[in-house]
């Protein structure tokens, strides 16, 4: 329950975006979109990218754009 409740921080959501990427992927995908809150600052957005850049090394774009993150593999 503690877990639902958690403040989120950029480890967190970045780990959720892999998972989400991973499943799209499997799915036959090419690309994800994550919708970033207005709440996040974008120090935090940073982070979260950078977190990603060193989960995902294969794909071809890990971007902000428009108030998403946008990933793509094609």
């Amino acid at each position: 329950m503690e877990f639902f409740f958690a403040k989120p921080t950029p480890a967190k959501i970045a780990e959720h975006i892999y998972h989400q990427v991973i499943a799209a992927h499997e799915t036959g995908g090419r690309s994800y979109r994550y919708k970033i809150p207005d709440s996040m600052s974008i120090s935090f957005v940073n982070d979260v990218i950078d977190r990603l850049c060193y989960y995902l090394h294969d794909v071809d774009i890990i971007d902000l754009f428009n108030g998403y993150i946008i990933i793509d593999w094609s």
